[in-house]
């Protein structure tokens, strides 16, 4: 039987056929490093959707308890593909902030995509902070503007009772990027 370097190498060759010999072998498909790190990790980061249901299919969760998870990783690296590979297999939406980290990173695709598939647009992170305000944050006015479109609350307060407009204004001190519109449509 494989062991997991072996597994995990097979993974990020994006060697389907490989993989699929090692499972029907009996690797374990859930297997993780002593860092804890998943196959199924590996696959998101590094492999096709096709790794990713052969790691499902032979028992692999992909809503396994680890931070950020499968989803927000997908999510943040801009792979549309992976995300709805994940949310066909059953990825949670409300599961380690998906929406929050799209926004962080800029992606109005992924945004778009997962409002399509029912994600909380004014779901709160452990703060309380909406995905607004993570578009406001990093001074995403196309981000902020697809939110609003769908129904984004510009008035939530994070649990310290800040707004996400409060976001764009510390932004703004910091960067010399321009917030004045962003600002403007937040305010």
């Amino acid at each position: 039987m494989a062991n997991y370097d072996d597994l995990r190498d097979a993974i990020v060759d994006d060697d389907a056929d490989l993989v699929k010999s090692m499972l029907d072998a009996g690797a374990y498909a859930s297997a993780c490093d002593e860092e804890g790190t998943s196959l199924l990790h590996w696959a998101v980061q590094e492999a096709s959707g096709e790794i990713v249901e052969l790691l499902v299919e032979a028992g692999a969760d992909v809503n396994e308890p680890c931070y950020p998870t499968h989803l927000a990783n997908a999510c943040g690296d801009g792979n549309l593909p992976m995300v709805q590979t994940l949310v066909d297999l059953g990825a949670a939406l409300d599961l380690g902030a998906p929406l929050h980290t799209a926004a962080a990173y800029g992606h109005d695709h992924i945004v778009g995509y997962l409002l399509d598939q029912g994600a909380d647009v004014n779901g709160r992170d452990h703060e309380g902070r909406t995905p607004l305000f993570f578009a406001a944050m990093h001074g995403d006015e196309l981000v902020a503007r697809v939110l609003l479109a769908r129904g984004a609350d510009r008035e939530a307060r994070d649990y310290d009772g800040r707004r996400s407009v409060d976001e764009a204004r510390d932004a703004e001190a910091e960067s010399p990027n321009s917030y004045a519109s962003l600002i403007a449509l937040l305010g």
